[in-house]
């Protein structure tokens, strides 16, 4: 089962990977989509690797089917506004689509 994971901007990664390996015995599958964005200055290139979802973190599991092990997580206090616009989709596709049409707006 698939599950959806805030984390806060400092944390460690690693440490969240060993701390769901200890609570789930093996190792899930997790999954942080990144895009290439390049910039231009001067007459340089400058790559940059952009996390599509900022700091959310989709993790695959077996056990999260068992609500033991998905009440084991902390859970945010964070709501999504159910409008259109304030959508987590629809802010993640609004966000790729500027990510992937700012290097065309640095060419210009």
């Amino acid at each position: 089962m698939w599950t959806i994971i805030k984390i806060k901007k400092n944390y460690n990664f690693n440490s969240l990977k060993i701390g769901l390996k200890k609570l789930l015995v093996s190792s899930p599958k997790i999954y942080s989509p990144k895009i290439l964005e390049q910039t231009i200055k001067g007459n340089k290139f400058y790559n940059k690797n952009c996390y599509i979802l900022g700091n959310y973190l989709l993790v695959f599991h077996e056990k999260f089917k068992d609500k033991f092990y998905l009440n084991k997580l902390n859970f945010t206090k964070d709501k999504t506004k159910m409008s259109d616009k304030d959508s987590f989709v629809y802010s993640f596709l609004s966000s790729l689509r500027q990510k992937i049409d700012s290097p065309k707006k640095n060419k210009k």
